[in-house]
């Protein structure tokens, strides 16, 4: 025969086929370690041609009962069980074992970090939810945040840290910030020195001119608001600006700026200034970069009529035109002359005046004739210097005269009668006069 069965190989010393070792299915010797294939309950070694009852021997292999050899366990694997080739119980470098299982990954799940030592996925350690290590989180249960100095999940961030709620971590404050509850240095609650504090805008700055509207206060590094308007009020002062927001002007003679211009100025839009009106308008606007119009005149000026209302000139044009030094504007003359003021309230005045005398010198009274009788009586009297400037008034007034004798012609209604045609022509007389118009104080 050329061949022996199964079970046998070639003895070449006896020339006779010899049977295999009992754990090999076919072999090419005697012994357990020459085997070709092995049976039931045996595997063989691939390294050593051994069949033996497990594969301890052979790292990185598992029992292969179906081809009852020691068959390589998964690429993760450093050793794995019978089951299967991934059935791992340990791993191979940067593959780590995971949780509650026998495979091994280059990654760990959530809450846990890989653990070099034993090649293994370990848990992180509360209230860290997830982590590097077991002492460097990178995230925290509710209420809890990493502190990136320590790496330690804290209640609440240390100086110069705020939390930053959308990674749940605590991160770095601005460098002009040393407490800050956001990442800018406008959003700060604090500042290191060397920086200005600006409440209102909750901002850390190195000069308060950085910011339109705000001066240094050296003494206490805090940023103070000019007033009003003001963009830059940097020597100091609130109120002394030299430079004004958008929407006002600078006013240089008051050093303030304002969202209108006093008396006497305009709102130049060219140069954002309050420009003096030119002379001789007393109040003026611009409604362009080249053109003023008055829009009141000083003493002496008045505004002409359409269409060059808004010019100032010491006179009015035309005969129609007439100037009016109340409203400082040139009006159209009156049809006929009118009253002035004083003239009708010292008229109306005296007309009080007179009648007050006709109701007490309504009999035969007369005050010469008492001064007549007392002389007569020989009684001397030296009138009082205010008695006699009242008389002289008395004797020299139109209306007022007829009281100082008596005249048994003219009775009370009579000479009411001639007050009142007095009255009346003095009115006349007023109105010839007096041609200014007038408001009538009545």
């Amino acid at each position: 025969m050329t061949s022996c069965p199964t079970s046998f190989f070639k003895n070449t010393t006896s020339n006779t086929c010899t049977p295999c070792n009992p754990a090999c299915t076919s072999c090419f010797g005697p012994t357990a370690n020459e085997c070709y294939s092995c049976n039931s309950g045996y595997f063989l070694q691939q390294s050593s041609k051994s069949c033996l009852n497990s594969c301890i021997s052979s790292p990185g292999t598992w029992a292969n009962s179906q081809t009852n050899t020691c068959s390589s366990c998964d690429v993760a694997c450093a050793t794995c069980g019978s089951s299967s080739r991934t059935d791992c119980s340990s791993c191979n470098i940067n593959y780590f074992l995971q949780p509650n299982s026998t495979a091994c990954s280059s990654t760990c799940p959530s809450g846990y970090w890989k653990n070099t030592t034993g090649r293994i996925c370990s848990p992180c350690v509360s209230p860290c939810v997830t982590c590097t290590s077991i002492s460097n989180c990178q995230s925290c249960i509710v209420n809890y945040q990493v502190d990136p100095s320590t790496q330690k999940c804290v209640k609440s961030c240390s100086s110069g840290l705020y939390l930053d709620k959308s990674i749940n971590s605590c991160s770095p404050c601005d460098s002009a910030c040393f407490t800050c509850f956001g990442p800018t240095n406008f959003e700060c609650t604090s500042c290191r020195p060397g920086y200005y504090w600006i409440e209102s805008k909750t901002a850390c700055v190195t000069s308060c001119s950085l910011v339109p509207g705000y001066w240094s206060d050296s003494s206490t590094e805090v940023c103070l608001p000019c007033s009003l308007g003001c963009a830059d009020c940097s020597d100091g002062q609130a109120d002394s600006c030299s430079a004004c927001m958008t929407g006002y002007y600078f006013n240089s003679s008051t050093s303030t700026c304002n969202s209108s211009c006093s008396d006497g100025y305009y709102a130049n839009k060219e140069t954002l200034t309050c420009t003096e009106c030119p002379s001789p308008c007393k109040n003026c606007s611009s409604l362009n970069l080249n053109e003023v119009s008055c829009l009141s005149c000083t003493s002496g000026f008045y505004l002409q009529p359409s269409p060059n209302s808004s010019i100032c000139l010491p006179t009015c044009p035309g005969p129609d035109y007439c100037p009016d030094p109340l409203k400082g504007i040139c009006s159209v003359c009156p049809s006929a002359p009118l009253w002035a003021v004083s003239t009708v309230c010292c008229l109306f005045a005296g007309f009080i005046l007179a009648a007050f005398f006709s109701t007490i010198c309504c009999k035969t009274y007369s005050i010469f004739d008492k001064l007549i009788a007392k002389r007569r009586q020989n009684i001397i009297i030296k009138p009082h210097s205010t008695y006699k400037l009242l008389m002289t008034f008395i004797a020299t007034h139109p209306l007022l005269s007829i009281f100082l004798y008596k005249d048994k012609v003219i009775n009370k209604a009579s000479r009411s009668a001639l007050f009142f045609i007095r009255v009346m022509i003095l009115f006349i007389l007023a109105a010839a006069v007096h041609n200014t118009q007038v408001i009538f104080c009545l």
